[in-house]
């Protein structure tokens, strides 16, 4: 990979998912035995020791001081032959102050450095940060996958409140799996949002908008384990006002 090519890498899918592939990127990259998975810089990477690769995972949301380690780093020249990558976990953590501290390093790193920013959450990723990455999808699109009836009432309005508490009553979704309709829904309802501003249509945009508002607010307020069905319930009213 060279470094003027592709500096930056934005990977969505599933904590499991994204590790996995930045690891094989990261042997593709630096094994001299064609990622062989055994040799000791494969298990470096493996364990996430190497030198030339820095994980960055945060507490909670992302800190300026967080950060400040990479541009400590890309004060660095290194060799022309030499790499190093900084791999930004849970990226929609990132504030904007730490995007915008970023974005001019992820456009013009300097000489041997690459970011991979890894997520679940594609709709919470800024858009300053994905419009610099080459973006690489490993989670199986939804629509491949049995979606729960009660999604179908948060992407329209004005649902029956007697057929939604039915069928909220078969809920059986984890915390995780609530996490990822609500990142789908964000994303659907963002799509709307545009469009509605799109066309000048005053009351899809205020509808529209009143979505995007609670599911983001969602995305900062998951289910306590056991209470998924509790979570639903208060989201769908709150769409309802």
């Amino acid at each position: 990979m060279h470094n003027n090519q592709t500096p930056a890498y934005l990977f969505v899918g599933s904590d499991q998912q994204v590790e996995h592939a930045t690891i094989t990127l990261l042997q593709q990259k630096f094994c001299l035995h064609n990622q062989c998975t055994t040799c000791i810089i494969c298990s470096q990477i493996q364990e996430k020791q190497h030198h030339a690769v820095l994980w960055l995972k945060p507490e909670k949301r992302y800190t300026l001081e967080d950060i400040a380690i990479i541009f400590e780093k890309t004060m660095l020249g290194l060799d022309p032959s030499d790499s190093f990558f900084f791999i930004i976990t849970k990226a929609d953590l990132l504030t904007s102050a730490c995007a915008n501290r970023l974005l001019k390093l992820i456009e013009e790193p300097p000489h041997g450095y690459h970011f991979i920013f890894l997520t679940e959450r594609q709709a919470q990723i800024l858009p300053t940060i994905a419009s610099r990455c080459v973006q690489k999808n490993f989670s199986p699109t939804r629509a491949a996958q049995e979606v729960p009836a009660l999604i179908a009432y948060f992407m329209r309005f004005n649902s029956d409140p007697v057929a939604f508490t039915q069928e909220v009553s078969k809920c059986t979704l984890t915390e995780e799996q609530c996490m990822m309709y609500v990142d789908d829904l964000l994303t659907y309802w963002i799509a709307a949002h545009k469009k509605a501003i799109n066309l000048n249509n005053d009351q899809d945009k205020n509808a529209t908008l009143h979505m995007v508002t609670i599911l983001k607010e969602a995305l900062e307020h998951p289910p306590c384990p056991g209470s998924a069905k509790l979570f639903w319930k208060n989201l769908f009213l709150k769409k309802e006002q």
